[in-house]
């Protein structure tokens, strides 16, 4: 009798919630003209104006070719490890998906949040709908790829959207399994000695990817003489891993304001926070940590509306 009555209860109370209008049953429609471009840049640290590539002159490189690591006089991206160690990254990739508007939360979407927790309510993919820019668009992951120019906006797609009023940004990073705009083509790394090229991976079943070296030992002058390499990439991390970002100001779309822009930002110079570089090769740990850090390095550049 007690079950019957809990029962009856339920369905009064999802009855009660249907009758207060919930939109996850009755999707908010896509208004045609209503438009949201997001894009992607990348900073060793983002409370810099400028961070560039590090490229070595032939002047700064040692008479003595560092042996073990990569070529000096290629373009890198240096970081420090906990320790305190330069690690060089000379390719490194993220794997970008699951960019979506986060509606702000009032009153009235109570009803709705309640009921998805009960019968959850999947996802449509953000992209549906959405406009390819340069090539590439929001229904396929997004290989980033950190060794490209650093605080230069890269167009990721545009996607049309239903009005109202946003808060946030859910990202997520993901495994790559099939096709990825920006996906680069398998290059060998080359037998070159003492130093070689370090060739491009193939990305296929990652959710990043990372070629790097650091030195492991210094002649009586303080001069790197060998460095040992880095071949990172995540290994058995459950995916995606997603994030979601306030905006320090919400995003109002409607009838007289159509169009705006969120840029998301990498602060890549933390990818190694906590990180231990003569561990993170072969410890599932620290290759753990270095992920964390990648998903936490991600956050909103620049969220605006565009004037009408």
């Amino acid at each position: 009798m007690i079950f019957r009555q809990i029962n009856v209860a339920i369905f009064l109370f999802i009855g009660l919630l249907l009758l207060a209008g919930c939109p996850g049953l009755d999707e908010e429609k896509i208004e045609s003209g209503i438009v949201v471009s997001f894009a992607e840049l990348h900073l060793a640290d983002k409370t810099s104006a400028q961070s560039k590539v590090s490229v070595n002159s032939a002047s700064s490189i040692s008479a003595r070719a560092t042996e073990g690591g990569f070529d000096d006089n290629l373009p890198k991206r240096d970081i420090v490890d906990v320790n305190g160690k330069t690690v060089s990254l000379y390719r490194a990739y993220v794997m970008l998906d699951g960019i979506k508007l986060v509606a702000c939360t009032d009153i009235s979407a109570i009803p709705k949040m309640i009921l998805n927790s009960i019968f959850p309510v999947a996802n449509a993919h953000t992209s549906e709908g959405g406009e390819a820019v340069n090539g590439r668009g929001l229904d396929r992951p997004n290989v980033i790829d950190i060794l490209t120019e650093d605080n230069e906006s890269l167009a990721l797609g545009n996607v049309s959207i239903a009005p109202g009023k946003y808060c946030g940004i859910t990202v997520s990073v993901v495994r790559l399994v099939d096709g990825a705009y920006g996906k680069p083509e398998v290059e060998a790394e080359s037998n070159d000695n003492p130093t070689s090229k370090p060739g491009i991976p193939d990305l296929s079943g990652f959710i990043f990817s990372a070629k790097a070296d650091y030195c492991t030992a210094f002649d009586s002058n303080n001069d790197c003489v060998t460095k040992s390499k880095l071949n990172l990439n995540d290994r058995g991390t459950p995916q995606p891993l997603s994030k979601t970002i306030q905006f320090d100001q919400a995003i109002e779309l409607n009838a007289s304001q159509r169009e705006a822009n969120v840029v998301i930002g990498i602060e890549y110079g933390n990818w190694m926070k906590d990180v231990d570089a003569s561990l993170v090769g072969a410890d599932n740990d620290e290759i753990q940590k270095m992920l964390d850090n990648i998903v936490e390095s991600i956050y909103v550049h620049t969220a605006s509306v565009e004037s009408p």
